[in-house]
């Protein structure tokens, strides 16, 4: 004959489906009440950022600005964009950038995870739009409340701009060190060349100086410089915007840039 249950195990049968209803609840009401909090918050959020419509493709490049004067410099336009160029900043900057709607999740994730290890906000993980909505709109302090702000801002921008046109504006306005703003102006103060005859390996050498114009620059540290250009053209090929062939033949020519000189403003 088969041994009842103790009165302790019949109460604990006869509790748990009512447990597990109240918990279920309890948890479906927690969650419920986290989204509408989050969007709410978010829709603040929303209301406090300026509006992104008055954009539009083919921004000015910027000036670059010298010890003796300004000389303004024209944007070049999306279909005037050299394509090495393009596919250098993608494949050393956002290489989903193609793939995604503004935001690089994974990349934010990978930034994340490398923030906490460090104890402080050392990587950023964003995207091409989401530096341009920084350089449009945000100032550059590296916060969370900027990184929100950025996340929102750059979907904005993808809903109303092409991704031609979002790396159009990003090339037209990002510095690239030595007081040029903008790849017109670079391709000028590096190489003395218009940007639509910008080669790989000096598209290359450019996308290489963006996170830090400043210590990449090859008329400061050209050793340096050659690594960050060799790196992109390394990603360049990891991407499929390249064979081998072509990054280890550009790998094997000089910088060749030109020596800072002083730029007097134009007078047309």
């Amino acid at each position: 004959m088969a041994k009842a249950p103790s009165p302790a195990k019949q109460r604990a049968a006869t509790a748990s489906p009512a447990a597990w209803k109240r918990f279920s609840l309890g948890a479906i009401a927690l969650l419920g009440g986290t989204l509408l909090a989050l969007g709410a918050g978010y829709a603040m959020l929303e209301r406090s950022l300026p509006s992104v419509l008055p954009l539009e493709a083919g921004v000015e490049s910027g000036q670059f600005d010298r010890p003796d004067g300004i000389l303004p410099n024209p944007p070049v336009e999306v279909d005037r964009l050299p394509e090495v160029m393009v596919n250098a900043v993608v494949a050393i900057e956002d290489r989903r950038f193609y793939q995604h709607g503004g935001v690089d999740w994974p990349g934010i994730v990978r930034a994340a995870i490398a923030n906490v290890a460090a104890g402080a906000l050392r990587e950023g993980g964003s995207s091409i739009t989401q530096q341009l909505a920084k350089n449009l709109y945000l100032s550059p302090e590296r916060t969370w409340q900027r990184k929100l702000k950025e996340i929102v801002l750059a979907r904005e921008i993808e809903s109303v701009l092409t991704k031609s046109e979002i790396v159009a504006y990003y090339l037209n306005r990002i510095y690239f060190g030595s007081n040029a703003y903008g790849i017109g102006a670079a391709a000028e103060v590096y190489f003395d060349k218009p940007a639509e005859h910008l080669t790989l390996g000096e598209a290359a050498l450019l996308a290489g100086l963006l996170p830090a114009p400043s210590v990449y620059s090859p008329h400061v540290n050209p050793d340096i410089a050659r690594m960050r250009r060799d790196l992109v053209l390394e990603e360049m090929v990891e991407n499929g915007f390249i064979s081998p062939a072509a990054a280890a033949a550009a790998k094997t020519l000089s910088l060749r840039v030109v020596p800072l000189r002083s730029l007097r403003p134009s007078l047309d």
